[in-house]
């Protein structure tokens, strides 16, 4: 039973703490709850300025988050294959996202963008996007 439990502590990467990072965590639980509102608000204005960009560019549709900072959109009017639509981001977007396949064939036509960054590289960002787009 404990080697089980061992290997999908390993599996899960729960087994890396040390003591620097249980200090943290305590500190954080006790001091933390100011930095995470803001943080929070932030976000929000993040996935705010993701819905109105997507809004004006309106091929790309967003899929509302529910509590993270990993958005998903989609990508389908777009008419681009699993691979095509890699390509496109890469190489026209300038995107590095994860591949919604990656997460299954329910993922085909979909990608997951991290919008916790400073505002103005998502701003870039969806700029870089919408220019892609426009030249399809």
């Amino acid at each position: 039973m404990r080697a089980a439990f061992q290997t999908e502590n390993s599996r899960l990467t729960v087994n890396k703490n040390n003591a620097f990072a249980s200090a943290a965590m305590v500190a954080a639980y006790r001091y933390g709850a100011p930095w995470l509102e803001a943080v929070r608000d932030y976000l929000q204005g993040n996935v705010k300025a993701v819905r109105d960009h997507l809004a004006i560019t309106q091929r790309v549709e967003l899929i509302e988050p529910e509590g993270t900072f990993l958005m998903w959109l989609d990508f389908r009017a777009l008419g681009l294959r699993p691979d095509e639509l890699t390509a496109f981001l890469r190489n026209e977007a300038k995107w590095a996202v994860t591949r919604g396949p990656a997460f299954g064939d329910e993922g085909i036509g979909f990608a997951r963008l991290n919008i916790a960054c400073p505002r103005a590289k998502l701003e870039t960002a969806l700029g870089q996007l919408s220019n892609a787009v426009c030249s399809i």
